[in-house]
């Protein structure tokens, strides 16, 4: 006897544990819950005149939860997929971003980062100075060779201007170099 009910009793809870059965089952409570309240309330002899007196219907007691279980069981995992999307596609991504920002501040204000962002700054400004340098002792060289050949008329034009800019541009460099 102790075999049959513990048989019945598993086999009950294998069904419940089936997507459509268990959502037929709360969907159908769902949908009597005054009944069923008012049943588990009410005593024993009212009882079973409420289940003698019980009507069951195709619509109410079988199709509507039939319906409600399966918009549960097809709408809700799309709905998911759905959520999983706009998570993984927008907020996930803003997350990232708002991450990475807060972390590039962090290092950014770290005095280490700060000193060799300056360091590498300074090296640039050097470098480019000199290139700057020999691209006027370059010009120099050749406003040089232009006057010392000897200006005609058409080369006046350019080359006492050029001159005076690269004497301006010599200024500039000897006024960095002396800082």
């Amino acid at each position: 006897m102790d075999n049959l009910a513990e048989s019945i009793r598993n086999n009950l809870l294998l069904r419940l544990k089936s997507p459509l059965i268990g959502a037929f089952c709360l969907s159908w409570i769902f949908l009597n819950l005054k009944g069923i309240t008012l049943f588990i309330l009410v005593d024993t002899p009212q009882r079973i005149e409420m289940v003698k007196a019980k009507s069951w219907l195709f619509y109410d007691d079988f199709f509507l939860p039939v319906l409600i279980s399966l918009i549960y069981l097809v709408a809700f995992p799309v709905f998911h997929l759905v959520y999983d999307t706009f998570i993984d596609k927008y907020v996930t991504l803003r997350r990232i971003a708002i991450s990475r920002k807060k972390i590039s501040a962090e290092i950014e204000a770290d005095p280490d980062y700060i000193k060799a962002v300056k360091a590498n700054h300074l090296e640039v400004l050097i470098k480019e100075k000199e290139n700057l340098e020999n691209q006027i002792s370059e010009l120099e060289n050749i406003l040089h060779y232009k006057l010392c050949k000897g200006v005609s008329k058409e080369d006046e034009e350019w080359v006492h201007p050029m001159e005076s800019i690269a004497n301006k541009m010599r200024a500039a460099i000897n006024k960095i170099n002396s800082k």
